[in-house]
């Protein structure tokens, strides 16, 4: 089984109520920099609809500058803690 990455860092609001995501890129630039094989990877964090995209993106992008295959397959968010999953 693969090894995880979970990204679970702080999401501050910024004064005009946007989600600061500065830590949730940087995670998935070290992520992309130094992946060598498949890998799951959970963003875990407050953020919004799209986030998800813009990870493996970027991703793929440090991935790229390393020559290396990209081996971003799939992507999912685990359900919040704060409701139930659904089946």
């Amino acid at each position: 089984m693969p090894c995880s990455f979970f990204n679970c860092v702080g999401t501050p609001a910024h004064d005009d109520g946007a989600c600061d995501l500065s830590q949730v890129r940087e995670v998935a630039r070290q992520i992309g920099k130094f992946i060598t094989e498949y890998k799951i990877i959970v963003n875990k964090s407050t953020v919004p609809v799209g986030t998800a995209d813009e990870v493996q993106r970027i991703i793929r992008e440090e991935i790229a500058k390393t020559r290396l295959e990209p081996r971003v397959r799939r992507r999912f968010k685990p359900p919040s803690s704060s409701r139930k999953a659904m089946p």
